[in-house]
């Protein structure tokens, strides 16, 4: 847990939602063929962090080097709220370089 936000890593809520995300985590990476055993027994973290956005302000790209996955979750998006665009961020050449809305 992320012991700059002691508050929050101290609720029940809080903890729910961190062991759904590691059991989804390990799940993918099950899919992603990944033995079940290895998954089970990976020793990874969870990073978090959290972001309010006003209209108009954005979270520019960028990429999160050296990570098995990542995702992302909005707990409230506005009807206007623009897409979620995921990226390759191996290079534009195939097979590389497509993107995801």
């Amino acid at each position: 847990a992320n012991s700059s936000w002691p508050k929050m890593c101290g609720l029940p809520e809080y903890n729910k939602l961190r062991n759904i995300v590691d059991r989804l985590s390990r799940r993918y990476l099950v899919r992603s063929g990944l033995a079940k055993e290895t998954a089970a027994s990976l020793n990874y973290s969870i990073f978090n962090w959290a972001a309010v956005h006003r209209p108009g302000e954005f979270h520019g790209p960028h990429t999160h080097v050296g990570e098995y996955h990542v995702g992302v979750f909005y707990a409230q998006a506005g009807s206007k709220a623009g897409k979620l665009r995921f990226g390759d961020p191996r290079g534009q050449s195939g097979p590389f370089g497509r993107t995801f809305f």
